[in-house]
């Protein structure tokens, strides 16, 4: 382990041909990660708009009620959370 420490410091040639080759693996394993990640984005709005257009009735008549319905669950959740905290900080205290 030390001779390739040692050999990578005192050639700096050796150093940046391994830095290109670490860098040149990371592009295709990044590039392959976001591809997916934007096939499973353009799949997941595939279904959110199939699902949105298949079942009307469950679409919130206006932006207002949906705003009103999505900061009313947040703040439950919140709540919760809280709730959570607090039992969980109680039961460390005994």
């Amino acid at each position: 382990m030390e001779w390739i420490v040692r050999v990578m410091t005192e050639h700096p040639l050796v150093a940046a041909a391994f830095c290109f080759a670490v860098m040149l693996i990371l592009y295709f394993l990044l590039k392959s990660l976001i591809r997916l990640t934007l096939i499973l984005v353009m799949v997941s709005m595939a279904i959110a708009g199939y699902f949105y257009l298949r079942y009307p009735e469950y679409r919130p008549a206006d932006l207002k009620d949906a705003v009103q319905k999505a900061q009313t669950a947040a703040f439950k959740a919140v709540d919760w959370g809280k709730n959570v905290y607090e039992r969980g900080k109680e039961r460390l205290d005994r």
